[in-house]
């Protein structure tokens, strides 16, 4: 098998740490100073619930998986391949590879570092393409890597894949996009979804192969400026907005949803237009969201406040449906942790369906369309994954 050596290239400048900083704040300044009161958005789509009148019990099969990451950071499912992402244990592979069928254990890749083949962070992004290629972005170095999976599961060598990966040929961009752009989906044969922050008037954008913005949409959301010079006030609503949460595509209704740890809400968009779906606010009503401001290690920025709970780590989507996973615990509350119990399943108009209660606190969640399947990591257990499910109906069981 022929195999092409990469070639890493960095696609953005480099620039002095301060100059970033500088250029980050001013930006923020001019576009969430908008308001004396804060930054504000239409409430029209705004959909509240408290609770669901439907909640099910689940119990799920553990299997045995060997060589897995002790706290998985994102779980892809791509062809019949489990994959598994470890961006916080340095001595392992960025990416475990397991049979979704067996769930034999067929191989790790991916060191850290910056040499080739070499990872200083790793986000597993799938292809749209009906095949088992998919997408590695390395947010610290900058680069947006290109696999595919028989060629790293026929390498003879796990720890090192430089004979078995292309890397995407990403052209140096603007200095703007420095501040802040982290590809999250690959929506097209030719562009990608990606987060803005903070240099932009609006938080995503529609790039091309050559990371250039074709349009940009998502104006920001709500929060209430609580006495705080707007300098403070910039700092603080970064820090609450662009922390935590992932997005997840449904590319059969063009729509992507972006989750919030520090609140509870829930974002729906159309990423072809750019259009508002939703904001799915509930059960704890913390949107706006309450917050206190505190120091960061010398960096001003904002947390929960003191009795707020937590919001949503992750979700899943099928074509039909949003699992979000739910902690139902506050964020200072013991355990501490993200870890939960209750999954949150909604349609893509932001109605909710069904309340899951998965019999256990979970890390991770993952969803196997083809196969019916819902996956769920705990760290805590001999055995970490779970699998249940999901019915014609796009109810969950086991």
């Amino acid at each position: 098998m022929n195999h092409k050596i990469p070639r890493q290239v960095n696609f953005l400048k480099k620039c002095p740490t301060f100059i970033l900083a500088k250029l980050t704040l001013c930006f923020w300044v001019s576009q969430i100073a908008l308001s004396c009161t804060g930054v504000q958005e239409n409430g029209s789509f705004n959909k509240r619930f408290e609770d669901f009148n439907d909640l099910k019990s689940l119990e799920g099969k553990a299997v045995k998986l060997s060589d897995h990451p002790l706290e998985p950071g994102k779980m892809l499912i791509k062809d019949s391949i489990l994959i598994i992402e470890n961006p916080y244990d340095p001595a392992m592979d960025y990416l475990h590879f397991y049979n979704v069928n067996t769930f034999e254990y067929l191989g790790s890749t991916g060191r850290k570092g910056r040499g080739p083949g070499e990872f200083m962070s790793a986000a597993i992004i799938p292809s749209m393409a009906e095949s088992n290629d998919f997408y590695v972005y390395d947010g610290h170095a900058k680069r947006l890597h290109f696999l595919n999976q028989d060629s790293v599961l026929n390498s003879e060598t796990y720890t090192s894949y430089k004979n078995v990966m292309t890397v995407k040929a990403l052209p140096e961009i603007k200095l703007v996009a420095e501040v802040g752009m982290r590809i999250t989906a690959q929506i097209s044969d030719s562009t990608f979804l990606a987060i803005l922050f903070p240099a932009f008037d609006k938080r995503f954008a529609v790039v091309n192969s050559a990371m250039e913005v074709v349009f940009s949409f998502g104006d920001f959301p709500t929060m209430e400026n609580r006495g705080v010079d707007q300098n403070t006030f910039a700092l603080t609503y970064q820090s609450m907005f662009y922390q935590k949460g992932n997005v997840a595509v449904n590319h059969t209704n063009h729509r992507m949803v972006l989750t919030h740890l520090y609140m509870d809400l829930i974002e729906i968009y159309d990423y072809r237009t750019g259009e508002k779906i939703a904001n799915i606010i509930g059960p704890d009503q913390n949107y706006p969201p309450e917050y206190k401001v505190v120091d960061l290690g010398g960096i001003t920025g904002a947390r929960p406040c003191k009795d707020c709970k937590m919001g949503y780590p992750m979700a899943a989507v099928s074509h039909e449906y949003i699992y979000a996973l739910y902690p139902d615990k506050r964020y200072y509350g013991k355990p501490i942790g993200t870890k939960s119990r209750y999954i949150y399943q909604f349609d893509w108009d932001g109605n909710p369906v069904r309340k899951y209660d998965l019999g256990r606190s979970v890390d991770v969640i993952c969803l196997d369309q083809r196969n019916k399947k819902f996956f769920v990591f705990d760290t805590l257990v001999e055995d970490p994954l779970i699998v249940y499910g999901i019915e014609e109906n796009g109810e969950l069981s086991g």
